[in-house]
């Protein structure tokens, strides 16, 4: 049981998870929500609901598990909030970073996607005009 920043494997993969989470809710890059065939919100106002759901979900998550800890454990919050350091938040930010310009080189931008999309489309299309 180590901490989370200890942990990079796996807070390298929740950074990514909730990165990937807010783009695909927010429909910032909308091809790639189509290359995984979600379908889009049925309005903004319900689209701006969700990404508020999920802000709050995470919030109130991790209010809860310091609040858990208050009660039951307060040793333990009082050593993690001691042990926190000004470099702890800048390890963090850095990882944040990191994985904001992979997923920027892996995914790319909107207008990849929609060639993408395109190819794909133009790919299919060749293949029913064939089977003709």
């Amino acid at each position: 049981m180590t901490g989370f920043t200890e942990n990079r494997p796996l807070m390298l993969s929740l950074i990514a998870t909730f990165m990937l989470t807010f783009m695909f809710a927010s429909e910032s890059i909308p091809g790639l929500n189509k290359y995984f065939q979600l379908v889009p919100f049925p309005s903004e106002d319900f689209r701006n609901f969700i990404i508020k759901l999920l802000l709050a979900d995470v919030g109130l998550t991790f209010g809860f598990d310091r609040l858990m800890k208050f009660i039951f454990c307060r040793h333990i919050l009082r050593a993690s909030i001691e042990g926190t350091t000004i470099w702890d938040f800048v390890r963090l930010a850095r990882q944040v970073g990191y994985v904001a310009l992979l997923m920027y080189v892996f995914i790319g931008d909107s207008g990849q996607w929609n060639e993408i999309d395109s190819s794909m489309n133009n790919a299919t299309n060749i293949t029913m005009i064939g089977e003709l």
